[in-house]
């Protein structure tokens, strides 16, 4: 064998050597890549997990909301009709400015009538008023004991 035909195996030895080192290298490299990109992922998972949770507690807040403000109103609808617009056809109902003398007792209970009658007005009350007596009412008598 001579010098040449020695190196010839050795030096294609050493070029496969090389070209497997730079084919590990870059297989390395791109693991490395995908074992970076898998930590992303993993990372970007959990962030839209936390979003998801954080929305469904924010539904959840937000319709505990609409629920008590929906069974708010239908408690406040009821004490205007059950309540307030049969105490206000009452008071309104009972208007007799001429109960009262001529002057300032006067002009306060118009003023007092006038903002009973905006409540009236404002709470859409349709309870009837109360009729005015057709006859003057007896003076009550004190009862003996």
């Amino acid at each position: 064998m001579t010098n040449s035909e020695d190196r010839e195996p050795s030096s294609s030895l050493g070029a496969t050597g090389r070209a497997l080192s730079a084919a590990v290298n870059g297989l390395t490299k791109a693991v490395d890549n995908l074992i970076e990109r898998a930590t992303k992922s993993e990372k970007r998972t959990r962030g839209i997990a936390v979003a998801v949770i954080l929305d469904l507690l924010f539904t959840a807040a937000f319709a505990l909301l609409y629920y008590n403000q929906h069974r708010t109103e239908v408690e406040l609808t009821d004490t205007r009709s059950q309540v307030l617009c049969p105490l206000y056809s009452v008071f309104l109902g009972s208007y007799n400015p001429n109960t009262r003398a001529p002057g300032v007792d006067r002009q306060t209970y118009e003023q007092i009538f006038s903002q009973f009658r905006d409540s009236y007005n404002h709470l859409q009350c349709t309870t009837p008023l109360v009729p005015k007596p057709t006859t003057p009412a007896p003076t009550p008598t004190p009862t003996p004991r």
